[in-house]
């Protein structure tokens, strides 16, 4: 506060920092919720590959059990992960709307739009390929 009244009494205005603005940035940014769902995605592969070792003596059917559960635990993880993912970056979008950084908010709103067509683009390759070519 004493620096404001120091500047006013000198006639010079108080220095804002302000943050870059910058289409990359804010693209980069915005591929957060994808970067967040590939570490969870590695990450449960990665421990079901480990559980899948250490049951491989165990019976077919606990070995069995053991996958699901841990892949189902793992899209639960990466579902609420992905989800908290894009409201953080939708909140940073608006906080750079709010202070006049439009370029780093339509960056970070193309990148959340390459991430939801990279998401989506295995659903709809499994309902336009057929299962079962024909001969």
């Amino acid at each position: 506060m004493g620096d404001t009244t120091a500047n006013a009494k000198h006639g010079s205005q108080p220095t804002t920092i302000s943050a870059p603005d910058s289409f990359w940035l804010g693209f980069a940014a915005g591929l957060a919720p994808l970067l967040t769902l590939a570490i969870v995605v590695t990450l449960t592969l990665a421990v079901t590959f480990a559980l899948s070792e250490l049951s491989a003596r165990q019976s077919f059917a606990l070995q069995q059990t053991a996958t699901a559960l841990t892949l189902g635990i793992g899209l639960a993880v990466s579902l609420i992960a992905f989800v908290v993912a894009c409201a953080l970056a939708l909140r940073r979008v608006g906080m750079w709307r709010r202070v006049g950084a439009d370029a780093s908010a339509h960056g970070a709103l193309w990148a959340l739009t390459v991430t939801a067509l990279l998401v989506a683009l295995p659903v709809v390759v499994a309902i336009v390929a057929p299962q079962h070519p024909a001969p």
